[in-house]
């Protein structure tokens, strides 16, 4: 996947927020440019992560959802352990507060639609690992408050 089109749809789904910016003497177009640099970092720091195994193996995938208050794709992780025993009852994952050096070991479904939608996935993941900030220093951190 060509990592300058991942980072291009990954801000086009989550825009830099103008008031984030606001102290700021950085020009709009100098923050963008910070802005793709600080996402090159995060994307090649995810590459370079030592995978973390453990006994559950993730699978993302992406479904249809047809509901009231829903209608279209649904971004989904599921554990392989869970499916093998539960089968079709298997309950799904939110994927925010799972270290992302775990994420980086999970699979991804080879479904159609998952190919299909493929990108819009990677970007919901890059956003969901990064709930806390790009770097591994502000996630650590972040998750000890958030235990406290």
């Amino acid at each position: 996947m060509d990592e300058e089109k991942l980072i291009n749809a990954y801000l086009y789904r989550f825009p830099i927020n103008v008031q984030d910016c606001k102290d700021n003497e950085e020009k709009i177009g100098e923050v963008k440019i910070t802005t793709h640099k600080g996402m090159h970092k995060y994307l090649e720091r995810l590459k370079n992560l030592p995978i973390m195994k453990d006994n559950d193996q993730g699978i993302f995938f992406v479904h249809r959802c047809i509901k009231d208050d829903m209608n279209g794709e649904a971004f989904q992780l599921i554990f392989l352990n869970e499916l093998r025993e539960n089968r079709e009852a298997t309950k799904s994952y939110g994927y925010d507060f799972i270290e992302q050096a775990k994420i980086m070991g999970y699979w991804v479904a080879e479904t159609p639609l998952t190919k299909y939608y493929l990108e819009d996935l990677m970007v919901d993941i890059l956003y969901e690992a990064s709930f806390f900030g790009l770097s591994r220093g502000i996630y650590k951190q972040k998750k000890i408050n958030l235990i406290k």
